[in-house]
């Protein structure tokens, strides 16, 4: 077998073995309020922001989930960025893993920016 295959092989067999996915979720309102978030913001994953019930940002975190959902409802600027993270009921899940799961977080969020219809309205430079 070639090196390519065995890493091709080693990934299939890393999707298997996937341990359970912990998620939460969380009103803008909540995440501003807390002192301290809970364990999940030390994991790696996927976060989701949601406007109203319309999926409007798929990220990923391959160091930890706290910091970067903190950096994202505290980038003020955008206007349309705003709009998402001056609404306190607007949520945000967020799907965490292990840290050995990284390449599992990102595939994970190509693979829901890929499936949610209509594309998450700020993930549209991916293409």
């Amino acid at each position: 077998m070639s090196e390519i295959e065995d890493l091709l092989n080693g990934f299939k067999e890393s999707l298997k073995n996937i341990k359970a996915f912990e998620w939460h979720e969380f009103t803008i309102k909540e995440l501003n309020e807390q002192k301290e978030w809970e364990e999940w913001s030390s994991k790696i994953g996927v976060y989701i922001f949601k406007e109203k019930e319309k999926i409007v940002y798929v990220g990923r975190a391959l160091n930890t989930l706290g910091s970067r959902v903190y950096s994202q409802i505290n980038s003020f600027g955008d206007p349309e960025w705003n709009r998402v993270i001056k609404n306190n009921e607007n949520t945000v899940k967020v799907i965490c893993m292990e840290n050995d799961m990284r390449h599992i977080a990102s595939a994970l969020e190509v693979y829901l920016i890929e499936k949610i219809d209509p594309r998450p309205e700020f993930n549209k430079r991916i293409q």
